[in-house]
């Protein structure tokens, strides 16, 4: 990262209960594996399983990535859950 270049930003709200994944290319790139394909797939399992914690979420996410795209590349994977409003 070069700390003199500048980057776009966004802010985009998040609706109670609604849930965002980042993750790097690790999870659904591997070689032989339509990129689109694996991308679509790992956003139906995030979504089925979002009514679990999201640590849960996560293993879940990873794992189906280690039988689906089996490749040498590093994941990073980051889960957000808005919450409702307290009260």
């Amino acid at each position: 990262m070069d700390r003199a270049s500048r980057y776009p930003t966004a802010e985009i709200p998040l609706p109670p209960g609604a849930a965002l994944a980042l993750f790097t290319d690790g999870l659904v790139e591997a070689p032989g594996v339509d990129f689109d394909h694996a991308t679509a797939a790992l956003a139906e399992h995030f979504a089925l399983a979002l009514e679990r914690p999201m640590e849960s979420v996560a293993d879940t996410l990873v794992q189906y990535a280690k039988r689906c795209t089996p490749g040498t590349d590093d994941i990073a994977l980051l889960l957000i859950h808005a919450l409702g409003a307290p009260g």
